[in-house]
């Protein structure tokens, strides 16, 4: 079974959607459980309840910019071995922006989601308040 270029390229723009609607969907604490994910991604649904509140503190999603996604294939640990798509998009919070990136792993009963990552770095208020804290351990 091969896949294409032509439909690699047409599978990274079919999932700009999908990101957007899972970021969409993933503000308002509705992480799909943990049934739902690859079987790869190890996830409880008590991490994604803590996921959940992680994105929660950083108030209503105000902007999704179009997301960047990729296709791409692995073979090596049992883990990364097979077909993936990652896209990253610039989300925009009512208490900071942040970096988000979502990676699919294609299962036997299709895409499921492996990973959900958003990175508020520096320069944003949340990032801020939490940087502040530290100083104050110290």
């Amino acid at each position: 079974c091969t896949w294409t270029f032509l439909g690699m390229f047409r599978q990274s723009l079919e999932f700009q959607k999908t990101a957007t609607a899972f970021i969409e969907q993933a503000e308002g604490g509705n992480f799909p459980p943990a049934h739902e994910w690859s079987p790869k991604a190890g996830i409880s649904n008590d991490q994604i309840n803590e996921l959940s509140d992680y994105v929660a503190a950083y108030g209503a999603l105000k902007e999704i910019e179009k997301p960047s996604c990729t296709v791409s294939f692995y073979k090596g640990t049992e883990r990364m071995n097979g077909r993936f798509v990652t896209c990253i998009s610039q989300t925009h919070y009512e208490n900071g922006a942040g970096e988000t990136k979502i990676v699919w792993r294609m299962e036997d009963e299709g895409w499921k989601p492996l990973g959900y990552f958003t990175d508020f770095g520096p320069g944003n208020r949340k990032s801020e308040e939490l940087s502040d804290k530290d100083k104050d351990r110290d």
